[in-house]
C-alpha cells in the first residue's frame, strides 16, 4: 500500500513541469484524474506519459485514456500528434529541432477535438561546467572522492539546479555500463568580489539548489562518493565518472522537491488529499524541459 502511495504522488517520474504556482491537491482515493508527465531534452525524442489516476489500492497501475491523441506544440505551432492506445500510457514523439528559449505545449485532446489536459514549459540553455577537481579523503569508516564542480552562475534570473553522478565501467568486450552514484553535499561556496563564502550545506535533497544566494556569481559545490562505489565489477575495465550539472524550470524544481519530502520523509495524505507541485492545467503531473552539461574524468 506504501509502495503503491508514493508511486501515485511522484506520478512515474522515476520512468523518465499556463503554470500554476502553487501545489495541486491530489485526491488520493478519487479516480479519473488526468496525468501528464514529459521531460522535454533538446533535440531528442520526448516521452510523454499520459493516463488517468487510480485510488492508492487500486490493483492496476492506471486507466488509458480512450479516443484521445497527444499534440505537441513549438512556439504555439503543432508539430506533431499521437494517438493515444488503449493498453498503454507512453507514447513517444519523434526528435524535432528544439531550441533554448522555445515554448513547448503538451497537450491531451480527445477526437471531438476537446482539450483534456495540458502544460507548457520553456526551454533553458544549459550552464557549462568549467572545472571540476577531486581528491581522495579518509574518514574513519570510508574513503571518500571528493568532487568539486565550478560553473558561472547568471545574474539575470533566479535559476535552479540539481548535480547528479554516475560512473562509466568499459569493459573489454566493449559492453558498457552506467551506474547511477549517491552523492553526499556538504559543502557550497561562491565569490562576492575577490572574498569566497563558504556555505555548509546539508539541505540539498537529491542534489538540488537553488540560487537565491549565489545569483550571477562564480559558484562551486563540493560532494562526496564513497570510494566504494567506485570499483570495477571486472579487473582492466575502464571507468569514467560523468558529473552532471541541470538546470531546471522552476516547475520541475518545485516538483522534485515536494517530491522528495513525501517519498523521503513519509508524509501520509490527511483526509485523503496530499499537495505535490504540478503545473498540468485540469490535471496532475509535470511538463518541463530539460537542460543538463556534462563533465568526464577518467579515473
Amino acid at each position: 500500500m506504501m509502495q503503491r502511495l508514493i508511486y501515485i504522488l511522484t506520478f512515474v517520474a522515476t520512468l523518465t513541469l499556463s503554470s500554476c504556482e502553487t501545489d495541486s491537491d491530489i485526491e488520493l482515493n478519487e479516480v479519473n484524474n488526468y496525468v501528464l508527465t514529459a521531460l522535454v531534452y533538446p533535440d531528442s525524442v520526448v516521452n510523454v506519459y499520459a493516463y488517468k489516476s487510480v485510488s492508492y489500492d487500486s490493483k492496476v497501475d492506471y486507466v488509458p485514456i480512450a479516443n484521445a491523441y497527444v499534440a505537441m506544440s513549438i512556439n504555439d505551432v503543432v508539430v506533431d500528434t499521437l494517438s493515444l492506445l488503449s493498453n498503454n500510457y507512453r507514447i513517444t514523439f519523434a526528435q524535432h529541432n528544439i531550441a533554448s528559449g522555445d515554448k513547448v505545449r503538451i497537450s491531451v485532446v480527445d477526437n471531438s477535438q476537446k482539450q483534456l489536459c495540458s502544460a507548457t514549459t520553456t526551454m533553458l540553455a544549459p550552464l557549462p561546467i568549467s572545472d571540476v577537481s577531486y581528491s581522495v579523503q579518509t574518514s574513519d569508516t570510508d574513503t571518500l572522492q571528493n568532487i568539486t564542480i565550478s560553473f558561472s552562475e547568471p545574474a539575470e534570473t533566479i535559476d535552479y539546479y540539481q548535480i547528479k553522478a554516475r560512473l562509466h565501467e568499459q569493459l573489454s568486450d566493449g559492453t558498457e555500463i552506467i551506474r547511477p552514484l549517491e552523492c553526499d553535499f556538504y559543502d557550497y561556496l561562491f565569490y562576492i568580489a575577490k572574498s569566497t563564502l563558504n556555505i555548509t550545506n546539508t539541505s540539498m535533497p537529491d542534489g538540488i539548489f537553488t540560487d537565491e544566494l549565489t545569483n550571477g556569481r562564480n559558484t562551486r559545490i563540493s560532494f562526496n562518493i564513497a570510494q566504494r562505489n567506485l570499483v570495477p565489477t571486472q579487473n582492466n575495465s575502464e571507468l569514467t565518472l560523468e558529473i552532471l550539472l541541470y538546470r531546471h524550470t522552476y516547475d520541475y524544481y518545485n516538483f522534485l522537491l515536494t517530491s522528495y519530502m513525501v517519498r523521503e520523509y513519509l508524509i501520509l495524505p490527511v483526509f485523503g488529499v496530499s499537495s505535490v507541485y504540478s503545473n498540468v492545467e485540469n490535471g496532475v503531473g509535470i511538463v518541463s524541459g530539460m537542460a543538463v552539461s556534462t563533465y568526464k574524468l577518467n579515473l
